[in-house]
């Protein structure tokens, strides 16, 4: 495929409006006018590059809703979380808040590094995200109680990696249709999960040092414990494991 015409750059850019309004975005109108420009640079970039060029336009188009999509997305996530940069990885997107400062000095500041890795925004503003978009969250700091009473519905993927909880969680999940992952994770208060999980659940080499309940869950796959730490006794009742339970080396400090 050549250069677009000016027509084809019309058709495209209606498109990507079309695609854009359907998802109803609280993006202002500057930031959809950036993603709009962002979008058709890409597709030109393509076009120029014999080996991604597109064969034609009907292969544009058919591409515009996820390139949407994601950029919307990546887009509303960096307003939510004020950051910088967020990727969107074998179809999730990835919040890493590993420190900024750098170099990084024996006697640099602790409390400057970690206040880079809190994640900055409302409560209700992080639950908008779990239920709008597949998420892996790592090395990340939530300074504040997380405390969803009411179920989640749909969460398709949800992941926490090398993260701290300074304050209550309790997260309740009609149904959870992708893998749950909360390894390397340190939970400094009470922790709650409610639930169904379709897929495998990854409490791995992570730390409870409160009381952990997750009673009346049900794990259709693999729930895996492999290497936690309790310090008071957890609670598992009425929960019902159709698949393995994998607690291997977890430890029981209580």
């Amino acid at each position: 495929m050549e250069e677009l015409t000016k027509e084809q750059r019309q058709i495209i850019e209606e498109e990507i409006k079309k695609e854009i309004k359907k998802a109803d975005t609280f993006l202002k109108p500057e930031s959809i006018n950036k993603i709009i420009q962002d979008i058709i640079g890409d597709i030109k970039g393509k076009i120029n590059n014999k080996f991604k060029c597109p064969k034609n336009l009907e292969e544009i188009l058919s591409s515009i809703p996820q390139k949407v999509y994601v950029s919307l997305g990546k887009e509303e996530i960096k307003q939510i979380l004020k950051l910088d940069f967020c990727c969107f990885v074998d179809n999730v997107f990835y919040i890493d808040s590993a420190p900024k400062i750098e170099p990084y000095e024996h006697n640099q500041n602790k409390t400057a590094i970690e206040e880079q890795r809190i994640i900055q925004c409302s409560y209700d503003d992080l639950l908008y995200l779990f239920k709008t978009y597949p998420l892996i969250f790592n090395h990340c700091i939530f300074d504040y109680k997380i405390d969803k009473k009411t179920p989640i519905e749909q969460i398709k993927k949800l992941s926490f990696l090398n993260c701290n909880f300074k304050k209550e969680v309790y997260l309740n999940f009609q149904e959870c249709l992708d893998s749950f992952q909360m390894d390397n994770c340190v939970f400094e208060d009470r922790v709650t999960i409610k639930g169904k999980f379709n897929d495998n659940v990854y409490f791995n080499n992570s730390i409870f040092k409160n009381y952990a309940d997750f009673h009346e869950c049900e794990f259709e796959k693999t729930a895996n414990f492999y290497g936690v730490r309790f310090n008071k006794t957890p609670n598992f009742s009425q929960a019902i494991f159709r698949g393995n339970l994998n607690a291997v080396n977890a430890n029981l400090n209580f």
